[in-house]
């Protein structure tokens, strides 16, 4: 349950990152460990794509935020130029706050 809520509330956060003029033909989410996955869709402009990834980073609080690809197509249906890109991202796990220090650290008196 608790991974499904994680993924609800990833996908509620991408769903609220995204512009009016992009939508989304894949996502990709991990399951389990720290949040990545890659993100696929189409963008009236690349300042759009732009926009888009300065959100996903802001919102969800991640550490890389990355475009695999970034390439100009024509819509079939209306014929105008569209971006279609993919959108690699990733938060780095959580560092455990109580953990006591390594031993073999030099500070061993």
């Amino acid at each position: 349950i608790d991974q499904r809520l994680r993924l609800a509330s990833a996908l509620d956060e991408v769903s609220a990152a995204m512009p009016d003029d992009i939508w989304l033909t894949r996502v990709e989410l991990a399951q389990a460990g720290p949040l990545e996955g890659m993100v696929e869709g189409r963008a009236k402009s690349f300042q759009s794509v732009t926009y888009f990834m300065d959100q996903l980073k802001s919102r969800l609080q991640l550490t890389t935020v990355k475009p695999l690809s970034t390439t100009i197509s024509a819509d079939p249906a209306t014929g105008k130029e569209i971006v279609v890109f993919s959108i690699v991202m990733q938060r780095a796990p959580s560092a455990p706050q109580d953990i006591a220090p390594a031993s073999g650290t030099g500070d061993e008196r």
